[in-house]
């Protein structure tokens, strides 16, 4: 090859490096690309580019930019924050009005640079009405308001907040807090969320929520103002009221005027508002912006004549009792009257109404307040009472209350009279004639003494007389002692507080007791009622300990009439004595006699001793947890299943809620997280089978399941849990220990029984 065809094949060569490289793709930000073309110059280029962007005169949401086309670059700005811009994103913010924004487009490419200029108008949001919301009545519907913040609620883990535009307002249930914490009424939101209804009243549930503005006065009109509590037609007296009723009155935040009267409250206050225009009453539950001991925000306000601004939320499907919110500052129009100084007799008349004042000695203790006595008789007073002690002479403060028909002093406060001489009452020996008509006439706070009948009702003891019910105001310390004495009669003494009628009919009276003494029966009634009561094992393998002393202190001595598996000594020690394992089960028969004074009476029971057991006899036992003698609600951990073989424990172990025992499923609940054991030191476990009750599982799907032998782990499975019934067995044949638990984050097995077959070792 000679040098001129070299140089041909370079130039050659060149020209096509100098093509691959005329070729170029840009970026553009949407997708698009462009080719630059050899022959446009730079100034060409920006001049084209400037000349082919454009924007929608109009927007409501986020839109996309061009930021890289034909080698020129894009950066975009504008001069209100309701265009901003990241990359090629544009993102509109929600505004409740249109706003015109002018947005600037900056062109380069090398060095030259231009400028274009849009005018865009942001077009406000249109969002829900509030009134739209309360009209549709739906549940679980998306929506999307603006509203301005005009009152707060404190729960215990949640603050939420009530919010109104000109149509109306609304209860936003922030559950998950999601409004911010610095949320202050007076900023307008935007409560991206979904509808819901509480007690009947509608309420947002918020996923989104942003904050448009702060200072905002409250919307025009969403407030209704002049009604009376008789425009509610929910006054004392009146029917439950419906869902539609109080879903149709909680569109709006009421205005009213009258006189607050304090009743009772725990996590809030349950007020009595009395109307100043109809001058009838209706009990409102307020949520106040205060929480837990602050929950007596309102209590500066009692007996005065107020303005009050309320939203109803909801209402008390147990009685007539409507819920309310606070929203805003109370204006006081009157100020609360001195308290009107009264005895216990006074206290109960009708002339008597907001503010009392009333000395007398404190004569009975509750856990909910006490019981005061003058030389007129005796009055409760609701009120925490630490520091006090029965005898103790106080000046009490409060404000005249019923509760369940009986007068009572609420809101109160109290001082101890140091040197005053204390008036207690006598005891009034009521016949059961007697305690009916104290039901018809309501001669509240009476200490009195009846005949009753015992009644337990779960951690109470209950009396009945005559065929009413009469409950006691907290459970007694005796009540283990008390609770075996059920369907018998006793001598009760204490104050009566008040009853309740349901249809017309009595339901219950309350008494706040001092003391329950058994009925003095007659030596007969107690051989007899001892002698139904009198229970033992009648299937044993152990020593056994054999009761000496009947429910109602007859005296028991035992003999045995036959059979020689069971001795008794002259100082009634009781021993037992197995057949040998391979042997029958033994039979002994056992003689009780009852004593009491001069009467006496016999009762045999037939006992079988069982056998030694065998190390390879598989044993089978049941346990029903329902007859275990729980009580409802009882918290349960360590279980004894076989006596001497094998024992189980309940444990909450990373759950928030402990196992408990349910009466009306008969069953323990393991909620989720909770662990299960059972485990032997004496016998290898060959299968457990769990019989659950038919709720058992909510939202349980699987469970951790590990058996051990000693301290090593057997198996360890995960496995599917039946709602009815599940048997556990391991391929190793036997173990001893087995844990069980429950993974899930809501949820709950409920045992019913379970069925363990064993070997002895």
């Amino acid at each position: 090859m000679n040098f001129k065809k070299v140089l041909a094949l370079i130039a050659v060569a060149m020209c096509g490096i100098s093509l691959v490289g005329c070729s170029n793709t840009d970026n553009t930000g949407t997708g698009s690309t462009g080719s630059v073309s050899s022959t446009e110059t730079d100034q060409q280029r920006l001049e084209n580019v400037k000349n082919e962007l454009s924007l929608e005169k109009e927007v409501s949401k986020n839109f996309t930019v061009t930021v890289r086309k034909n080698g020129v670059v894009i950066k975009w700005s504008s001069n209100n924050e309701a265009i901003t811009f990241n990359g090629t994103d544009a993102i509109v913010k929600s505004v409740t009005e249109d706003v015109t924004v002018k947005v600037t487009a900056e062109l380069s490419i090398g060095s030259l640079k231009d400028t274009k200029e849009f005018t865009v108008v942001v077009k406000a949001f249109q969002y829900d009405a509030i009134s739209s919301l309360h009209a549709n009545k739906v549940k679980d519907v998306e929506t999307k308001i603006s509203a301005v913040v005009v009152g707060t609620r404190k729960n215990k883990t949640t603050i939420d907040y009530i919010v109104a535009d000109e149509t109306g307002s609304v209860v936003v249930y922030d559950k998950n807090n999601t409004i911010p914490a610095t949320t202050v009424v007076g900023d307008r939101l935007e409560i991206t969320g979904k509808t819901d209804l509480y007690y009947g009243a509608f309420q947002v549930v918020p996923t989104e929520v942003r904050v448009l503005s702060n200072g905002q006065q409250s919307p025009e009109g969403y407030i209704i103002k002049g009604k009376t509590l008789a425009d509610f037609a929910l006054l004392e007296g009146e029917t439950v009221y419906t869902t539609e009723q109080t879903a149709a009155l909680s569109s709006n935040t009421y205005e009213l005027e009258g006189y607050i009267v304090k009743s009772s409250g725990t996590d809030y206050v349950n007020y009595y508002f009395q109307d100043a225009l109809s001058d009838e009453k209706v009990s409102l539950s307020f949520y106040t912006t205060h929480s837990g001991s602050d929950y007596a925000y309102l209590d500066e306000y009692v007996g005065a004549k107020v303005k009050l601004n309320f939203t109803i939320f909801g209402s008390n499907s147990k009685n007539t009792s409507l819920r309310g919110t606070n929203c805003g500052d109370i204006t006081v129009i009157e100020e609360a009257s001195p308290a009107m100084e009264v005895n216990t007799a006074t206290l109960k008349g009708d002339d008597v109404t907001g503010a009392v004042k009333i000395k007398g000695t404190v004569s009975s203790i509750t856990q909910r307040g006490f019981m005061i006595t003058d030389s007129e008789g005796s009055a409760y007073v609701y009120a925490t009472a630490t520091d006090l002690k029965v005898g103790d002479v106080v000046l009490v403060e409060g404000t005249k209350d019923s509760y369940n028909n009986a007068t009572q002093i609420a809101n109160a406060t109290y001082t101890i009279l140091e040197g005053e001489t204390a008036v207690m009452p006598e005891a009034v020996k009521y016949t059961e004639a007697e305690f009916l008509q104290y039901v018809d006439n309501s001669k509240t706070g009476t200490y009195v003494s009846f005949e009753a009948t015992v009644k337990i009702s779960g951690n109470y003891i209950n009396f009945t007389v005559g065929g009413v019910e009469v409950r006691t105001s907290y459970p007694l310390a005796s009540f283990n002692t008390l609770k075996a004495y059920d369907g018998l009669k006793v001598n009760v003494k204490g104050f009566l507080q008040g009853y309740k009628l349901t249809n017309d009919v009595v339901e219950n009276v309350t008494i706040i007791l001092d003391d329950a003494s058994i009925y003095d029966y007659s030596d007969a009634e107690k051989v007899a009622i001892d002698k139904e009561n009198l229970t033992i094992d009648t299937s044993i393998t152990n020593d056994l300990d054999l009761p000496k002393t009947g429910l109602l202190e007859s005296t028991i001595t035992w003999n045995v009439t036959s059979g020689d598996a069971i001795t008794i000594s002259e100082d009634g020690v009781v021993t037992v004595n197995r057949p040998a394992a391979g042997q029958p089960n033994a039979t002994v028969v056992l003689t009780a006699t009852i004593k009491s004074g001069d009467v006496t009476e016999t009762k045999e029971f037939t006992v079988t001793v069982e056998a030694e057991i065998s190390l390879d006899e598989v044993q089978t036992v049941s346990f029903d947890f329902s007859a275990q003698g729980y009580t409802n609600q009882q918290e349960i951990k360590d279980v004894v299943i076989a006596e001497g073989f094998i024992s189980a424990n309940f444990d909450k172990g990373t759950g928030q809620n402990v196992p408990k025992y349910y009466s009306k499923g008969t069953a323990v609940r393991l909620y989720g997280g909770g662990v299960f054991t059972i485990s032997s030191t004496s016998c290898n476990i060959l299968s457990i089978t769990i019989n659950y009750s038919g709720g058992s599982n909510t939202g349980v799907g699987v469970s951790q399941i590990t058996t051990y032998k000693g301290e090593d782990a057997v198996e360890s499975t995960v496995e599917e849990l039946s709602t009815t019934s599940h048997k556990i067995t391991v391929a190793g044949g036997d173990f001893t220990k087995f844990v069980l638990t429950n993974p899930a984050t809501k949820g709950n097995y409920s045992f019913l029984s379970i069925s363990i077959e064993y070997k002895a070792v």
